[in-house]
């Protein structure tokens, strides 16, 4: 029975609070997957070129890392809310990787159809990420068949849409954020001032940021499921 007195507000006074009250093992393991992104991107630049090249090159790692900083967010905010039991940093590291060939084909299916959807028609795009927003949590959190995760997804997010629209486009703008500070550390002079005025703040303000609207995401996610 999904939970329709949830609100936006709620869900992010959640990730707000949980983030703060868990920096450590929320923000520093996402900025650190952060940096590995940064530096495998920044070494493509420099030795590959081609888009195929950078998408068999990067794509995989960047879903394994994403698969392990949700895994480990879905199972700490699963026991806080459960059990108010602390989070701890071994969390990213105790869930099944048998689910890591599923999560890594919902993954591909989930960008190709966003993308997709956004080269025929914007409109068409948005409805996609919408519907299937919760694909890569549903994965990792119950044990359903890939087509089966489609259509839970499809389920839970039916009364939800425009709740989801804003995740969606937070989220969104979030990637189009680290795209943008990905262009401008490649024309800063690295020098060991620099690293730590502009390279280190800027991951850690989008790291933080990153934790607030996922876990944010979430606990939305794990009410309406219930």
């Amino acid at each position: 029975m999904l939970n329709n007195k949830l609100n936006l507000k709620e869900s992010f006074y959640f990730g707000f609070n949980f983030t703060n009250k868990f920096f450590v093992l929320t923000v520093i393991p996402i900025a650190i997957v952060d940096i590995i992104i940064f530096t495998t991107m920044f070494f493509y630049q420099i030795h590959f070129h081609g888009g195929v090249l950078k998408l068999l090159f990067q794509l995989p790692l960047t879903i394994l890392l994403i698969f392990i900083i949700y895994s480990g967010l879905l199972k700490m905010i699963t026991r806080w809310i459960d059990k108010l039991e602390k989070p701890k940093l071994i969390d990213y590291f105790s869930w099944k990787w048998s689910l890591l060939g599923k999560y890594f084909v919902v993954s591909l299916l989930y960008y190709f159809l966003f993308s997709f959807g956004l080269l025929l028609l914007i409109i068409p795009g948005i409805y996609v990420g919408i519907i299937y927003f919760f694909v890569q949590f549903i994965v990792l959190d119950q044990n359903l068949l890939i087509s089966e995760i489609f259509k839970k997804s499809i389920e839970l997010t039916k009364k939800f849409k425009w709740t989801i629209l804003i995740f969606l486009i937070l989220t969104s703008s979030l990637n189009m954020l680290s795209n943008k500070y990905f262009s401008f550390f490649k024309h800063i002079n690295y020098s060991i001032m620099n690293i730590f005025i502009y390279i280190v703040p800027i991951i850690v303000i989008y790291a933080y940021l990153f934790a607030i609207i996922n876990t944010s995401a979430i606990y939305f996610y794990k009410n309406v499921s219930k």
